[in-house]
């Protein structure tokens, strides 16, 4: 027998876990469990044995999370456990499932469940009513402690308490409110300021990098999104909304905390940002404007897909083929089309969006075609690009030198102040620094010029930096302008409904973009050249499209 299974007939294995880390630091769940527990087996006159889960656990309630459980039903299994004990059923499980599992395990090992309230022989007619009874009692009383504490901190929420969760960029929490973060908000205040003055989303994003300005998770670049997201957000005017998600019918609740930007300022942004969203809509004769109208095809029937706004839910795509069916008097046996769901507009249009940019982004074939556009094919000597290098690795050398020698005479100056050393000496040698600072420029000047020089012969460009900049540029340029560029790009995209959950999406290609690999005529000599093989014209992908948020699926 194993320290951690003793006799198994004289032992009372007693399972602990709490329902949060809160329980848990303040010992008010893990301690009073163990302590019940160890009263049990004593006056039932057996070896107590603990398994403690902790809050490790808590928030699963599926078993491959909660390492001590599983022990503890290998146990079981194995016939190593005859005597489990817990506080409350809801220590098991608050699955149901999950429960009735456990339930069956317990019974057909013939283990017997040990609570504050009795011992129950699972498989017993009676014990099986009364530890079902139990179970209801402590669903129960679980549901209606969560519902309060739900409902608390709802409360807590309307009186001003932050409601958990990292605060938005510019604020801090102390004694769990929003207060004002005096580092972050003078650069919230900026880019307010800067975008109500015209500055594009882009040039605030390139300032802030230039300005050493990390994101809140500590990234050097902001992406446009978070910068958008920054200028949307209604707390730096002084306000939020809350919301029960539990229940719908009760208005949000408004919730003051303190003002970051002017008001004057949020307002001009408001509008601003107003008429940008207006100015990216096409005027046009459509009614309304569909991003991938005329891209979208019925992978069943063929048929281009429609988009239809609606007020009451959601705007979607859709085949039209049963509408086409009613208008012309067809019945339903007559070209049958099997695409009975319809796409979400917004979470397609930017699914689509993104995998034609990252596919673009991967493309060997795509990368030589901007790297044409953007050299016009030049013709760079061997010679030339080891020229280029050189200069490069001089030029890095001279600033390192440039930089120690300053270093050096504000030292030199230091010591002249404070009078340290003989100050004639010391004169000396500043003006020995002084002279060997302004070589150095001269020198720095020079290199800068000969590579200046070399690469407006060779027209040098740094086109692998053009190629991600046009694709950014792209990103948030108005929507007829990425239409636009997406047909010149993509012929077609098939749709066909897989289930209730899944569409198979296929994105038909101009040319094979999708897989395309770069093979080196000598891996270990580069230079001798590469060429590109492989490649397709068709993406195809399996996509989940029941949550608000479509991802692919992952084969």
């Amino acid at each position: 027998m194993s320290d951690e299974f003793p006799n198994p007939l004289t032992t009372l294995h007693i399972y602990t876990r709490v329902s949060s880390d809160r329980q848990e630091e303040e010992g008010t769940s893990l301690e009073e469990q163990k302590k019940l527990g160890l009263r049990t087996a004593e006056s039932r006159s057996m070896k107590p044995v603990v398994w403690e889960e902790g809050s490790a656990s808590s928030h699963h309630e599926g078993f491959t999370k909660r390492p001590q459980f599983l022990k503890v039903l290998d146990g079981v299994r194995n016939g190593q456990v005859k005597h489990l004990f817990v506080a409350d059923l809801s220590r098991l499980s608050r699955n149901k499932q999950n429960s009735s599992l456990i339930e069956w395990e317990l019974a057909n090992h013939k283990v017997s469940l040990h609570t504050p309230a009795g011992r129950y022989e699972l498989g017993d007619p009676q014990s099986d009513f009364l530890f079902g009874m139990l179970n209801l009692v402590s669903s129960y009383d679980n549901r209606l402690r969560m519902e309060k504490f739900r409902l608390g901190r709802f409360n807590k929420v309307s009186q001003g308490y932050w409601h958990g969760g990292p605060p938005p960029f510019g604020y801090s929490i102390v004694e769990k409110k929003l207060v004002v973060n005096d580092d972050e908000s003078k650069w919230v205040r900026f880019i307010f300021e800067k975008y109500a003055e015209g500055v594009s989303t882009r040039d605030i994003r390139n300032e802030l990098a230039v300005a050493g300005v990390k994101t809140r998770r500590g990234n050097d670049i902001w992406s446009l999104g978070s910068v958008e997201s920054l200028l949307r957000n209604t707390h730096y005017d002084g306000w939020y909304e809350v919301r029960d998600s539990k229940d719908e019918d009760i208005e949000p609740y408004r919730v003051e905390c303190p003002r970051i930007v002017p008001e004057e300022t949020f307002v001009k942004v408001k509008v601003r940002r107003s008429q940008r969203s207006r100015n990216r809509v096409k005027n046009s004769n459509e009614k309304n404007f569909y991003f991938l109208k005329g891209l979208l095809k019925c992978g069943d029937c063929g048929r281009n897909f429609h988009g239809r706004v609606q007020k009451r839910q959601y705007d979607c795509y859709y085949c039209p083929s049963k509408e086409r069916r009613w208008v012309k008097g067809q019945t339903e046996d007559y070209d049958a089309c099997k695409n009975s769901r319809y796409l979400r507009i917004e979470e397609t249009d930017q699914l689509i969006w993104d995998t034609v940019v990252q596919t673009l982004r991967d493309s060997h074939i795509y990368k030589e075609r901007i790297k044409s556009a953007v050299l016009g094919q030049p013709k760079i000597t061997e010679e030339e690009t080891e020229k280029k290098r050189q200069l490069e690795v001089s030029l890095k050398y001279l600033r390192t030198q440039l930089s120690d020698f300053k270093t050096a005479l504000v030292k030199i100056d230091t010591d002249l102040v404070l009078g340290k050393g003989d100050a004639e000496h010391l004169q000396q040698v500043k003006e020995g620094v002084e002279n060997a600072i302004d070589s150095q420029i001269v020198q720095i000047e020079n290199t800068n010029f000969e590579l200046e020089e070399l690469e407006k012969g060779t027209r040098w460009v740094d086109w692998v930096k053009k190629f991600g900049n046009q694709l950014d540029d792209l990103s948030s340029s108005s929507p007829t302008h990425r239409k636009d560029f997406l047909m010149s790009v993509v012929r077609e995209v098939m749709v066909k409904t897989t289930d209730k959950q899944t569409h198979n999406i296929t994105i038909n290609f101009h040319v094979p973009y999708y897989g395309d690999r770069l093979v080196y005529e000598d891996p270990n000599d580069k230079s001798l050249g590469y060429s590109i093989e492989g490649g397709s014209t068709t993406l195809e992908m399996e996509v989940n499209t029941s949550k608000k948020t479509y991802t692919r699926v992952e084969n």
